[in-house]
């Protein structure tokens, strides 16, 4: 199995089978009245980790308490639990709607970058298509079932140009703005959701691992990088589980309303609807994602550029009511 962020994070991979104790944050547990696995805490930060709550017990919000106010930000569970332990992550946090949204955004992240992982190094194109179809409707769940400030649920987001990160961050954006469209049905959520994950799936099939190069990209590996449209659209195109909206965001996400996108020029109403969803879900992810050669854009910063490129670049309509929901305070 591979890493999950939360692992990811400390520094301790759950495929090392020498380790018979993996790390989860405090902040990733939440009061609950049945823990599926045992939690075990290294008092004064050192030595084996022992049993601090065992499964079943219930974990109430003053145990938590009393664990922040010692300064414990780290608990542990065992690694024949792990699974468990995202179980619980991904059906249990992220489905409460008594915690916070951006928290349960990440808890559904984190959960699932396992099987992502799992299905992308075997190259397993029907294990993709399924990760993004059964991940995209948890997200519209997820999503649609709470009023929320973007701000808040934007700081509990990662920001880089990984792959997963990419691909859950279009997918996120993909279901807020068709939602705030107001003309979607939850299987329609839920296909542009799967569509969100599967929009860059090209870059796998183009040989050049150039999407999270440090420096700018030259000439020649941009004509490559540019290929992937047409690459993904060419090993989706026959598969009866992928509609043909989700089609076209694959290959229509980097059309430009003026004609100057690729791979072939569309403009305007040429670009399917769900395209020009996502191509401003995409703009925005890299308008506002961490590059190591430059600033950061703040949202502010991201807004004034979208509004700028609006009719141009990006579909007037939808750039319009991406601005406000981002812009919106409550």
């Amino acid at each position: 199995m591979a890493l999950t962020e939360a692992a990811r994070t400390i520094g301790t991979s759950p495929r090392d089978s020498a380790s018979p104790f993996l790390p989860i944050r405090l902040g990733q547990l939440y009061p609950t009245n049945f823990l599926p696995f045992d939690l075990y805490l290294k008092w004064n930060g050192g030595g084996k980790p022992v049993l601090y709550r065992g499964k079943t017990v219930p974990l109430e919000r003053g145990d938590l308490d009393r664990l922040t106010e010692r300064g414990v930000d780290t608990l542990y569970v065992a690694g024949k639990d792990w699974g468990a332990f995202l179980k619980y992550l991904r059906y249990d946090v992220a489905t409460n709607v008594e915690v916070p949204l951006g928290v349960r955004h990440r808890a559904l992240r984190e959960a699932a970058w396992e099987d992502f992982e799992d299905a992308s190094e075997a190259q397993d194109l029907n294990g993709i298509v399924h990760f993004a179809t059964e991940f995209g409707a948890e997200m519209v769940d997820l999503l649609t079932s709470v009023d929320f400030v973007f701000q808040e649920l934007f700081r509990q987001m990662e920001h880089d140009l990984q792959e997963y990160t990419h691909a859950i961050n279009v997918c996120t954006y993909s279901v807020l703005l068709a939602n705030r469209l107001n003309r979607f049905g939850r299987n329609d959520l839920a296909a542009l959701a799967a569509g969100g994950i599967l929009h860059d799936i090209g870059k796998r099939y183009i040989h050049l691992d150039a999407s999270t190069k440090p420096n700018r990209l030259t000439d020649e590996q941009r004509a490559v990088i540019n290929q992937h449209p047409h690459a993904g659209f060419a090993k989706l195109r026959m598969r009866k589980d992928v509609e043909w909206g989700q089609l076209m965001m694959v290959y229509q996400h980097h059309e430009r309303c003026n004609g100057q996108g690729f791979p072939v020029r569309s403009i305007g109403d040429e670009i399917h609807e769900w395209a020009r969803i996502c191509s401003v879900a995409d703009g925005f992810h890299m308008l506002t994602a961490h590059r190591p050669y430059c600033k950061t854009p703040t949202i502010a910063e991201a807004v004034e550029s979208l509004e700028e490129q609006a009719g141009r670049l990006y579909d007037t309509e939808m750039a319009k009511c991406w601005i406000e929901l981002v812009s919106a305070q409550h």
